[in-house]
């Protein structure tokens, strides 16, 4: 059984920065290289129109792309590029590449995606009608060019693989050509419609996506000015006409529970006045309370016929809104300003609470592994990391020999002794319970301290055969768990889970090995953020301040264990007298929370509270009991046994009692029995409990004692 291995270290903090804050992602949407269905395909090939058909369809997906995003709503993950990237991802792995270049490419770093978005042209035609007439210049040809595509947008939830919209996409655009007699020409004069035609693909494909997962907003309205998040690159264009919507409750079905979405009220219309890099501009046509959030979609079929495109909304500050309330036009409310995940953070660290002195916060870092297949030096090394990640200009590291003399000094006898086969075996024992953890900061001065324990370490691997040949992708995946512990009370302030992964790509032939120390970096740099994102909190509780200490006066009683009472006459001889005195050992080790406190019988100071107290000597049974210290609590029995070795001894030499009767008196040979007992007793640090000898006569003696005073 592989032996547990663990380091400890003192630091004295004040968590003040975070260098790496983690930054809220945004959405991704992976998309789908577009394809078109085997009867389409089918069709133009037959047709001679293949190459115009994967023209559109190349172009279409790139422009895509860029299209949603120049809208800034989501971080895009091209699939359609999946094999680049897997090709220059072997090329890292090969070796040829710098290893330490950080822009090289890492293998099973690919981002997931929240949604995937498919589409699949099922309709094309390309068709060509050409005429002939003579005109002022003498024949003439013209060929009008007309080109048609149907496609299905299909959006998808990746982790439910719930179909969240199915969308048709339809539209043409033609393109005519004159070619007057005796001139003359190279290409095709209506190729510029494939270029339009593929843009307007895209445009449309991008708008259809947006207007399902992030549909426009707008940002901001006054005095009819209307600004909402779409920009350049987006198909909006100035003269467009919007329709703008009040976004209701959400409807749920009632027979499925399925959320179809929220109830969209028209509220407004509006006409795109500018096209900016990032944002638009347009002029409120009717309003009948258009706010910021409110939802503004593009009109294909342009203004209804009922409004006319140069009216206004009345009035020079509101309009008339629903329910006849005034339309916040004016937009006097100051706009939300977006908060920076890094900079609150910040500003958390800085109000950080010092300890109950006003000094740092003192953490004790306690680091241990229990992986089997984890190597125990690698202890150091996440201890190294962690401390890299916790220590700035208000940190303080003591140097470890302190740590490790200061526990020793605390675990020189009894069951913290320690095994002996690992420095560190003390601290482990003394971090066993809630009680000796809480001591064992007390005796360190730290106001709390931070377990860190590498749980497991896993190896996944999945053997793959595809068109790429053979190979082997191989998974890592390292868990830390993380405790900070109050030093006052020993109860939990704060606890997580880090966990980090990694892999590597095995082709045949290669020879590959995978070093765990950049998972125990990535632990422990997450591990340092949430250990002062904890702390910082303001709803973290913060460590207790240690109560004083509590004189307690403890005595230890031999259970079960006493001798008769002996009384010397006037004529020298000795009878058994009629009391029997309880026996009290000496020089009893007492362990306060696994920590050595002092000796009883004698006074041994604890702080008010729980306690895990023990009792330790040769010859007895140690015993293990809780206690609850209070003001006030003076004095302390606690009653014990003789071990099996120091009941065979006792038995030994207390045989004869047994034989004896009150007012017996004793033989020569009985009297070096007892003279041979008082010698046992006095080896044995065991003496006689006086608190009974009011019972006797003031000027009766007492044998015993002066037997055991006979040195």
């Amino acid at each position: 059984m592989k032996s547990i291995h663990q380091i400890s270290i003192i630091i004295l903090i004040v968590l003040s920065s975070v260098t790496n804050a983690v930054l809220a992602d945004k959405p991704r949407l992976a998309i789908q290289e577009i394809t078109a269905t085997d009867s389409v395909v089918k069709s133009a090939r037959s047709g001679s129109q293949i190459d115009v058909l994967n023209q559109i369809l190349q172009g279409a997906d790139t422009q895509l792309a860029n299209t949603i995003n120049q809208t800034k709503r989501f971080d895009i993950v091209a699939r359609s590029a999946y094999k680049q990237i897997l090709k220059e991802q072997k090329i890292a792995a090969s070796g040829d590449v710098n290893p330490n270049d950080p822009q090289i490419a890492r293998a099973f770093k690919i981002a997931g995606a929240k949604y995937v978005a498919t589409v699949i042209v099922d309709n094309y035609q390309d068709i060509a009608k050409s005429a002939s007439f003579e005109g002022g210049y003498g024949q003439t040809r013209a060929e009008r060019r007309t080109i048609q595509i149907q496609a299905t947008l299909q959006i998808y939830d990746t982790t439910t693989a719930v179909m969240l919209s199915s969308t048709s996409i339809t539209f043409e655009d033609s393109e005519v050509d004159e070619k007057m007699s005796g001139t003359s020409q190279s290409g095709r004069g209506t190729n510029s419609l494939i270029g339009r035609i593929t843009k307007q693909f895209a445009i449309e494909a991008a708008n259809a996506i947006m207007d399902n997962l992030a549909p426009a907003k707008v940002l901001q309205i006054t005095m009819g000015n209307i600004t909402l998040n779409r920009g350049a690159g987006t198909g909006i264009e100035v003269g467009q006409f919007w329709q703008v919507f009040h976004a209701g409750e959400e409807l749920i079905d009632p027979d499925t529970g399925e959320t179809l979405g929220s109830e969209e009220v028209p509220i407004g219309w509006a006409q795109i006045t500018a096209v900016l890099p990032k944002f638009s501009k347009a002029i409120a046509i009717q309003n009948y309370g258009i706010n910021k959030g409110s939802i503004i979609r593009h009109s294909k079929t342009g203004l209804p016929s009922n409004l006319d495109p140069e009216a206004r909304p009345g009035g020079s500050s509101f309009s008339t809104g629903v329910n006849g309330q005034p339309a916040d036009t004016n937009n006097s409310t100051p706009r939300a300003e977006q908060i920076d995940p890094a900079q609150e953070l910040q500003e958390r660290l800085g109000k950080l609470e010092t300890n109950t002195n006003g000094e740092p916060i003192k953490l004790a870092i306690f680091i241990r592994t229990v992986a089997q297949n984890v190597n125990d030096s690698k202890a150091e090394v996440l201890e190294t990391y962690i401390t890299s990640w916790l220590t700035d200009q208000n940190i303080t590291v003591i140097n470890r020999a302190e740590v490790l003399n200061a526990v020793s000094n605390f675990t020189n006898a009894g069951a913290n002794n320690g095994t002996g086969k690992l420095s560190m075996t003390d601290v482990e024992r003394l971090l066993s319970d809630q009680a000796s953890a809480a001591a064992l900061s007390r005796n360190l001065g730290a106001d709390a301290f931070l377990v860190a324990t590498i749980t497991s370490f896993d190896e996944d691997r999945r053997d793959i055969d595809d068109e790429r040949g053979t190979y082997s992708n191989i998974f890592y995946t390292l868990d830390i768990t993380w405790n900070v512990i109050d030093g006052g009370t020993g109860g939990s302030i704060a606890s997580g889970l880090a966990q980090a992964s990694d892999g590597i790509r095995h082709y045949s032939g290669q020879k590959i090995s995978f070093n765990i120390d950049r998972l125990l970096r990535e632990d422990a740099e997450l591990i340092g953020y949430e250990v002062r994102l904890a702390m910082a909190n303001p709803e973290t509780r913060k460590p207790t301040k240690s109560a004083g200490m509590i004189p307690v006066q403890i005595h230890i009683a031999l259970s079960d264990l006493s001798i008769p009472e002996l009384i010397k006459q006037e004529n020298g001889e000795y009878i058994v007298g009629a009391n029997r005195y309880q026996l009290e050992p000496m020089a009893c080790s007492v362990l306060v929370d696994g920590m050595i406190a002092g000796t009883a019988p004698g006074v041994v100071e604890m702080s008010a509270g729980t306690h895990r107290i023990r009792i330790e000597r040769p010859m007895i049974t140690p015993v293990d009991q809780f206690m609850v210290v209070r003001e006030g609590m003076s004095v302390l029995t606690i009653p014990i046994k003789l071990s099996d070795e120091g009941s065979r001894q006792w038995k030994e030499q207390a045989r004869f009692f047994e034989q004896l009767k009150t007012n017996a008196v004793l033989r020569e040979a009985e009297l070096e029995k007892v003279k041979g007992m008082a010698e046992f007793l006095r080896n044995s640090k065991i003496e006689i409990d006086t608190t009974n000898l009011n019972n006797l006569g003031v000027n009766t003696p007492n044998v015993w004692l002066q037997l055991l005073d006979n040195q």
